[in-house]
């Protein structure tokens, strides 16, 4: 991500038991406005959850990265979005147990550079 983004006020609302709590997400704006939101699910069943951001423009193109537990150990992972949505300012999706998705407005395949300077 590049230098100087902003953190974005994010809530997730995903129906899941106390002792299975184990969901972070977060948020983040670049200065010229892509938008990458993380969410990790440590746990060890799917979460279905409705993400919300504050601050969101009107509609963004995000991106869907994911990391899977089958992908654990594997240095020949392909890291490229799979999907993309046009989202406002909420949408849902269903996280697997013990996985990493990324939704951004970059659109960058395993072979890219990355983006660190805007």
């Amino acid at each position: 991500l590049p230098k100087r983004s902003a953190v974005l006020a994010t809530r997730v609302d995903a129906p899941y038991l106390e002792e299975d709590r184990k969901f972070v997400a977060a948020a983040l704006r670049t200065p010229r406005e892509h938008l990458t939101l993380m969410m990790v699910n440590e746990g060890q069943r799917a979460v279905d959850l409705t993400v919300e951001f504050t601050g969101m423009p009107a509609t963004a193109r995000l991106y869907r990265y994911a990391i899977t537990k089958e992908n654990e150990d594997k240095c020949d992972v392909d890291l490229r979005p799979r999907s993309g949505i046009n989202v406002s300012n909420m949408f849902s999706d269903s996280i697997l147990p013990m996985s990493i998705v990324v939704y951004s407005t970059y659109s960058l395949n395993s072979s890219d550079p990355g983006v660190i300077i805007e």
